[in-house]
């Protein structure tokens, strides 16, 4: 960015915005400051202005009415103002509250101030509140508290696997954040754990919040969500970030960054041993205190094929006649509180099942069930919401089941039968018996929406179920007219990663016993790790080792507020006519058939389809594919008949289909065949929670289908995968937190840049920038042989050069195959491009081609010079007959690097030198070379001075190398000039060089 006038503004927001006058400021003395971390992994990237005021006059206290108690009455800007006419701001902040200092001097002396960005601040404002909220909505909040509404640009490290997430709908429960004795964390720690959790780090600049996942921080070109000050999305923006060339003022320090060897990523996810509710057989009905037949329970649904059967829950008041609206039910009931009135709760609230034989019959009347066993798989209640438990065979990691209740006795007081019934009950305990009349069982499946007939049992209190290790007895006591029961299981293990369904039935007709269960406890518990760890060790020859806490992740298990959710908007959109009903086109990149003989009999033949990464991506979590049939309808292609994998040429779906009779044939995949890949509803998948812990990286490597820290994990090794620089140093001109900068270090690289001081009076700028990097490649298998068919391929990148001997330049690099065609006479196409075809780019219709006649190579497309019409996109193809892979590639503005001329003393014997010449920019228009003699007294050149007078020659301006004697034997310093430029210094004093 070139700019040519700053301006620093104070504005008093108490008193409508005023600006103040600002006087002089001290040259070196207006600093920009961007304190992130000094390595890859900082979340936090605060900001904050110093600068002066000139203080000429001999009034006291000139300043004094800058001094405030307020964070955020001050506010400062600073804006580029080099186009009068459209100033630019590129920072905003609040000056410190409560400084104020300055000399008891009649003379000139300045005045010293700090703006900050309010981050910091942060950490002495609480979180308050409890409700769900969107990742951006919790960011947005945090970075409000500053002072400063802005807007957020988000590129965020990790998506889903299946589809793409906005981030506005993946939501937090925000209670999180608050502890047991109600006390909030700070909003500094809230926005620090929601970023490192994510794996981004935020930094403000140019009137906005940047929200950057730590590995787009490689990427030339991001493409960003945008949302308002208000959270709400407002679209995209594709922001293509700078690369300068700058001159390093004085010796940068390199320091290299060892690989990582191991790496720890803990997410401690608080979570509840209790896999549901508390109030589960406490809880009010929906319609309670309505005159309603059913009653709507909060957990519990009632299946039954008949009327007789019901389930309610049991709520003992004193006066029956009460006028419920007056009550208010607290979130977990254990009673109620009444507001105005009297009735009271007289004994505890249960949930009641019901199977009497007259419909609707109140709990004193006594009537004996209808329900026998053969009536037991029509009639029970189960819940509403199964539990999810992700399978575990850990010994460690076990659960207990506690479901108690009681029966009531029939018989009358008066007549004797009451005792008749104890005995009864008495004896049926005594001789086991009661075991068949209270039920109670837990039915599995693998996906939520399954129905019932998809569910397995899984575990029965019954002897007649088929199920030896998933049989427990009930407990029966009897008190006095109560037959109490108490089921108690501990160290159940749940193996397989499903919903567990709990089935309570209606109790089985008993002579003595009345048709109502009451269920007093049903708890269901597991005990859990304290934080779930994802480790990983390379094992390779270093030590180094990085840890890392999290404190949001994903589970499909409702058992901590710490989880990350999506949010009902986007539930409605995938379930209820959204991505569902979609069938997405596949754009196949090649299809390849290889056949493989044993002797001379075809054995396999392995089929080979490349598709686009959004492709690979949906179908690895969950998607399907489909071929368009003749009549317009769509076929899946059932999982059994094809693989995923990383080819040589990019992401495949692979098929392999045996020829001979020990394999059956496959549903193959033909080259003409239309595909298409689309949510399939049919196995019950189909349901928003299926991909919560379906994750992985943004252009990045990561095994699909993994849970968020898990994501981040892959995400802080990619950092860190092999070795790279890191680089210290002050800069000439003005570098801001988006843009690379090109320094030449072996080779020519890209760095970003993680910290950052900004001389605005000097021009120069301090940095501590890391070496970008590729993401490690996934696979290093598949080489494809030859078919015998034909076959072109290519890979095709983009690539600035910047020659010695001539002006810079792009090309377009371009490596190609032609197998099985002869002879060679293929066209290869560069067609430019609106935009990225990801954005909706399409041809300009502009098209450059050449022939090509060997059948592979490397071709090199020269776009030289660059006029505006040739920066962008282009589409690169090869075509002969068939057509290659299409490749996208961009070139784009380039930056003129600053022109250096390097010279090398390659032998000095006696009086003559021999020098190498390297030009960065080419041969300049004129060139001299300069000597001068020196005082050799020293040992060495630092303590050297002349005694004679500079000299000079023009030499020719295209040499690369020249030879100069000197005059005597003595010492001499020697360099280069041309066109301005001066080369470094050599000081030669006989045969040896400095």
């Amino acid at each position: 960015m070139d700019i040519g006038v700053l301006d620093i503004k104070i504005i008093d927001t108490h008193e409508n915005d005023r600006v103040l006058q600002l006087e002089d400021t001290e040259a070196g003395s207006p600093k920009l400051q961007y304190n992130g971390f000094e390595d890859r992994y900082g979340v936090l990237m605060a900001s904050e202005l110093r600068f002066n005021l000139n203080v000429t006059s001999l009034i006291d206290a000139k300043y004094g009415h800058l001094f405030t108690g307020s964070e955020t009455r001050y506010k400062v800007l600073l804006e580029d103002v080099s186009d009068e006419e459209n100033s630019v701001e590129l920072w905003r902040g609040f000056l410190l509250p409560e400084q104020f200092s300055e000399p008891y001097d009649k003379g000139s002396f300045f005045i010293e101030f700090i703006a900050t960005d309010g981050i910091g601040r942060l950490k002495n404002l609480d979180w308050v509140g409890f409700s769900s909220m969107s990742v951006v909505h919790v960011l947005q909040t945090c970075l409000s508290v500053t002072g400063m509404q802005l807007p957020i640009m988000f590129a965020e490290s990790v998506q889903n696997t299946a589809f793409n997430v906005n981030y506005s709908d993946l939501e937090i429960d925000t209670s999180s954040y608050i502890d047991d004795k109600g006390k909030g964390k700070s909003c500094y720690d809230v926005l620090e754990a929601v970023l490192r959790s994510i794996g981004c780090k935020v930094f403000q600049y140019n009137s906005k919040w940047w929200v950057i996942g730590l590995n787009r921080l490689n990427e030339e070109s991001i493409k960003f969500y945008k949302y308002s000050i208000s959270s709400v999305f407002e679209g995209f923006e594709t922001i293509d970030r700078d690369r300068l060339f700058r001159t390093f003022f004085a010796t940068p320090l390199i320091e290299m960054e060892a690989p990582l060897n191991k790496l720890t990523v803990s997410w401690d996810w608080g979570a509840d041993e209790y896999l549901l509710p508390k109030d589960v057989v406490t809880a009010i009905p929906n319609n309670f205190g309505y005159n309603s037949l059913y009653a709507d329970l909060v957990y519990w649904k009632l299946t039954s094929n008949d009327a007789r059967v019901e389930g309610d829950t049991y709520i003992p008041l004193s006066d029956f006649g009460y006028d419920y609206s007056k009550i208010y039910f607290d979130k977990y009931f254990k009673g109620f509180v009444v507001k105005s009135g009297n009735p009271k709760v007289v004994g505890d609230v249960k949930l009641l099942l019901r199977s009497g034989e007259v419909p609707d019959t109140t709990v004193s009347s006594g009537e004996k069930s209808f329900i026998q066993l053969t009536d037991l798989p029509s009639n029970y209640l189960s819940l509403k919401s199964p539990v999810f438990i992700e399978g575990s065979d850990d010994v460690d990691r076990t659960a207990v089941l506690n479901y108690e209740g009681e029966l009531r006795l029939l018989g009358a007081e008066f007549n004797g039968e009451i005792e008749t019934a104890k005995a009864a009950i008495d004896g049926d305990i005594e001789n086991n018996i009661l075991k068949n009349h209270i039920v109670l069982e837990i039915y599995y499946k693998e996906h939520k929406n399954q129905t019932v007939s998809d569910e397995v049992l899984h575990l029965s209190t019954r002897l007649d179920n088929g199920l030896p290790a998933g049989y427990f007895e009930i407990e029966f006591t009897r008190e006095d007219n109560k037959l109490r029961f108490k089921l108690e299981v501990k160290d159940l293990m749940f193996a397989k990663t499903g919903y567990y369904d709990f089935r309570i039935y209606p109790l089985v007709r008993h002579d003595y016993l009345d048709a109502g269960i009451f269920v007093n406890v049903f708890e269901f518990k597991m005990n859990f790790n304290t934080s779930l760890d994802c480790n990983i060790d390379r094992g390779i020859d270093f030590t180094t080792r990085k840890d890392l806490e999290v404190f949001h992740s994903t589970t499909r298990m409702d058992i901590t507020n710490r989880r990350l959710m999506f949010s009902e908007s986007l539930k409605n959109q995938l379930e209820t006519g959204g991505l569902a009903n979609n069938f997405i086109p596949v754009n196949v990149r090649y299809h390849r058939v290889k056949e493989v003989y044993n002797g001379s009999s075809l054995w396999y033949t392995n089929i080979f389809i490349g598709v686009d990464d959004d492709v690979y991506r949906m179908l690895s979590g969950g998607f399907s594919l489909y071929r368009k049939l003749e009549n317009a309808t769509m076929q899946v292609i059932s999982l059994d008949d094809y693989f995923l994998g990383q080819g040589e040429s990019g992401l495949e779906i692979r098929q392999i289909n045996f020829s001979n009779g020990d394999g059956s044939s496959i549903d193959l995949i033909l080259k003409t065949d239309e595909l298409f890949v689309a949510l399939d509803v049919s196995n019950g998948s189909f349901y928003l929670d299926n991909w919560l812990d379906k994750w992985q990286l943004v252009n990045g490597y990561s095994v699909a289908n993994k849970k968020f820290h898990e994501v981040i994990a892959d995400l802080y090794l990619d950092l860190r995968y092999d070795a790279s620089y890191a680089v210290r140093g002050v800069v000439s001109g003005l570098v801001f937190p988006l843009d690379f900068l090109i320094f030449n270090f072996i080779d020519r690289r890209d760095y970003y840049i993680t910290n950052l001081t900004l001389d605005l009076t000097q021009g120069t700028t301090e940095v501590v920038m890391f070496e970008r990097l590729e993401s490690r490649d996934s696979s290093q298998e598949d080489v494809i042989e030859d078919s015998g068919d034909p076959l072109i391929t290519i890979s095709a990148k983009s690539d600035f050069v910047s020659p010695v001997f001539t002006l810079p330049y792009w090309q377009i690099i371009v490596d190609y195959e032609l197998v099985n065609i002869s002879p060679v006479e293929a066209v290869l196409k560069f067609t430019k491009f609106t935009d990225s075809p990801i954005n909706g780019g399409v041809s300009t219709g502009s098209v450059e081609e050449v022939v090509i006649n060997q059948s592979s190579g490397v071709y090199k497309h020269v776009i030289y010079p660059l006029p505006d019409e040739k920066k962008g996109w282009y589409e690169v193809v090869l075509i002969q007959g068939l057509e290659s892979n299409k490749e996208y590639v961009k070139v784009s503005e380039i930056v003129a690097p600053v022109n250096e001329i390097t010279i090398v003393a390659t032998s000095f014997q006696s009086k003559t030198v021999v020098v190498n010449i390297t030009n960065s920019l080419g041969f300049p228009s004129s060139l001299k070379k300069n000597w001068q003699e020196m005082d050799n007294d020293s040992v060495l050149p630092v303590g050297w001075y002349p005694i004679g007078s500079e000299q000079e020659e023009v030499i020719s301006s295209t040499s690369t190398q020249i030879t100069h004697t000197f005059s005597n034997t003595s010492a001499y310093k020697f360099w280069l000039e041309g066109d301005g430029v001066k080369s470094n210094e050599l000081f030669l004093k006989w045969e040896f060089e400095l």
